[in-house]
């Protein structure tokens, strides 16, 4: 008899509602966010890592997995660095893959990640190339001064 209560003793605190579940915290914690979803992602299972990107971007999520087609496999993704900055991350990844070529391909990319209702949520994700692109059409490289005939920085005339 003791047997069976220490059994049911066990799986009632075996199925209990884990404190580690509803600490805010956890909740907003990015790295097994990644993990998931990149584990998603490399398992080809669109519908459930779409769950992943912020509603205003799932369609074309999904539409992109679709354009890529079924002969698409993500064979690695590699997180690279995690720049976080609060309830926004930016999350730089190595990702190989192969297609219809059957030729392994290897490429970085940036994802961008919020906090969005408590969870984190990816909003876009570009070629590492691109992203540098963008950024600098937001954030244009500071003015450099120019060399005045002896060769010294000189501040721009001010007129």
């Amino acid at each position: 008899m003791r047997f069976l209560f220490l059994l049911l003793s066990l799986f009632l605190v075996a199925c209990a509602p884990s404190q580690k579940h509803l600490d805010t915290k956890e909740t907003t914690d990015l790295k097994p966010t990644l993990a998931d979803y990149h584990m998603k992602m490399k398992w080809g299972l669109w519908e459930q890592a779409s769950l992943y990107v912020h509603p205003s971007k799932r369609q074309e999520f999904l539409g992109r997995q679709e354009e890529l087609g079924e002969e698409y496999k993500i064979v690695q993704i590699d997180v690279k660095s995690v720049k976080l900055d609060g309830i926004r991350a930016e999350v730089e990844t190595e990702i190989e893959w192969y297609d219809e070529g059957m030729v392994v391909k290897k490429e970085r990319f940036i994802e961008e990640w919020a906090v969005l209702d408590s969870q984190w949520r990816r909003g876009d994700a570009m070629k590492k190339d691109e992203w540098k692109k963008r950024k600098q059409e937001i954030e244009p490289a500071p003015e450099v001064p120019e060399k005045n005939e002896g060769g010294d920085l000189s501040e721009p005339d001010e007129e």
